[in-house]
């Protein structure tokens, strides 16, 4: 996956580099990229796969000293918690960045 999003980063990708944007610099929004990733996470979610639907580009972190651990919200309720300034449950889908 994380191949697949550097590459539609590149000139490889068909229609040229799609560089980063707004995306970027707002928890809420994806950007062409991402949206690409989730119509393939939705193909291979079909399939009996388990990718979720990344929700953010940009991740949060909550410890403003260190800001480590951040997470990357994989599905609604991760995202929710996350913007209820929390960080999500065990029990969602997310990345956590250590």
């Amino acid at each position: 996956m994380t191949f697949m999003h550097e590459v539609l980063h590149s000139n490889v990708a068909e229609g040229g580099a799609t560089g980063h944007g707004d995306e970027i610099a707002n928890f809420e929004s994806t950007g062409k990229v991402v949206d690409r990733m989730n119509i393939i996470r939705g193909e291979l979610n079909a399939q009996g796969g388990n990718y979720g639907n990344r929700e953010s580009y940009k991740s949060l972190y909550f410890n403003p000293q260190t800001k480590k651990p951040s997470y990357l919200p994989f599905d609604r309720a991760s995202q929710n918690s996350m913007n209820n300034g929390n960080p999500p449950a065990e029990n969602t889908m997310y990345l956590q960045i250590n």
